[in-house]
This record gives structure tokens, C-alpha cells and sequence, in this order.
């Protein structure tokens, strides 16, 4: 009976262990692609203002899937909301439109990047 339960706690020991160490990898493994830079940057584009334009741009939107993160109206969205994974809100782009700059803002869209060579997480 003692040596049954000896067995018993030095596999429950060794399965906790084995949580930690992989809890401890995908931690590193996970932190080190999000603070990885890439050498990607936007180009300069002439931002058309007329309606046919704002009017694809909305279609092209909603196509490609932007406004199933960030909302109808681009307002923001919590697109992930699992209490086991993670809540995940997509930014408000009527906000953050106007802290990036034109090239900036082609970098982050088309590629992912920010204008500092870091990944622009979910895009």
C-alpha cells in the first residue's frame, strides 16, 4: 500500500513537472514570436477621397474579413472571447487611424507590420 502510494505521488509530481515545463516552453516559444521584428515596410500610396473609392474600400472590407473583427463601422470588436484561451479585442480604427502615418498605415494593413518592424498580432 505505501509503495503504491509512493508510485502514485512521484507520478502525480512528474505530471505537474511536465505541465510546467511545457506551460514554460509555449510561454518562451509564444513571447519570442511576438517581440520578433521584420524588415517589411509600408510603401507611400495616394489615399483616393471619392465616394466609388470609399465605396470599394467598404466592400473590399467586409470581403476580406476586417469588419468581422473590427466591427461594421470599424468601431472595434471583441472577436475572441474564451475564458480558457483568451478575450481578444480588435482595435477602434477611427482612433488608431490617426496616430500612424500614410505608409505606416499600408504596412500595417498589407503586410501586418508596424512602422517599427513588429507584428501587428491577429492581422
Amino acid at each position: 500500500m505505501r509503495r503504491a502510494l509512493r508510485i502514485l505521488r512521484f507520478a502525480a509530481l512528474s505530471l505537474v513537472a511536465l505541465v510546467l515545463v511545457a506551460y514554460a516552453v509555449v510561454y518562451a516559444a509564444s513571447e519570442r514570436q511576438v517581440g520578433r521584428r521584420y524588415g517589411v515596410r509600408g510603401r507611400s500610396i495616394e489615399i483616393p477621397k471619392d465616394s466609388a473609392s470609399i465605396a470599394e474600400g467598404k466592400r473590399l472590407a467586409a470581403i476580406r474579413g476586417c469588419t468581422g473583427c473590427h466591427g461594421a463601422r470599424a468601431q472595434g470588436d471583441t472577436f475572441v472571447n474564451n475564458w480558457i484561451l483568451a478575450r481578444l479585442v480588435a482595435p477602434n480604427l477611427t482612433r488608431s487611424v490617426r496616430l500612424y502615418s500614410t505608409d505606416e498605415l499600408v504596412g500595417i494593413v498589407r503586410h501586418g507590420v508596424r512602422g517599427d518592424g513588429k507584428s501587428v498580432l491577429g492581422m
